[in-house]
């Protein structure tokens, strides 16, 4: 058997941890308004704890005062959290350019839902010519 890895500490763990394990029972409200200040509305306190958002630079150096801890170590978690979810994105986004039956094409996204699921635009072929016109006034 192998021992399992444990799981990774973000940044919205400390927030958890910080209001959870204060021994007083704190709602996210009262947390919010009598710990950091009123400086984050509570809604946003309970997205950051989600995981859903992410807090401001200046959130973080104010819940590392008042866990008495360096901010650059709150920090560094806030951009590693930063860049794993932009990382998450960029490798769900479909890719931007496909070869397709010997052409390039370029495959653009539908802007809504009820339009369709993909256009393809297609390079013509080498043999068709467009003829360029001269442009006027120049002689």
């Amino acid at each position: 058997m192998s021992a399992a890895t444990p799981a990774r500490k973000g940044i919205k763990d400390v927030f958890y941890e910080t209001r959870a394990l204060t021994g007083r029972d704190y709602t996210l409200r009262r947390f919010a308004a009598e710990v950091l200040g009123g400086s984050v509305d509570p809604v946003m306190l309970g997205y950051i704890e989600k995981g859903k958002r992410f807090p401001s630079e200046a959130l973080v150096r104010r819940l590392a005062a008042v866990r008495q801890q360096d901010a650059h170590e709150l920090l560094a978690l806030l951009s590693r959290d930063r860049m794993l979810y932009a990382f998450g994105r960029e490798l769900r986004r479909p890719p931007a350019l496909s070869v397709g039956a010997g052409a390039w094409s370029a495959r653009a996204r539908a802007s809504s839902p009820s339009a369709s699921p993909a256009a393809v635009a297609a390079a013509p072929a080498p043999s068709s010519r467009i003829p360029a016109r001269r442009a006027v006034g120049r002689g």
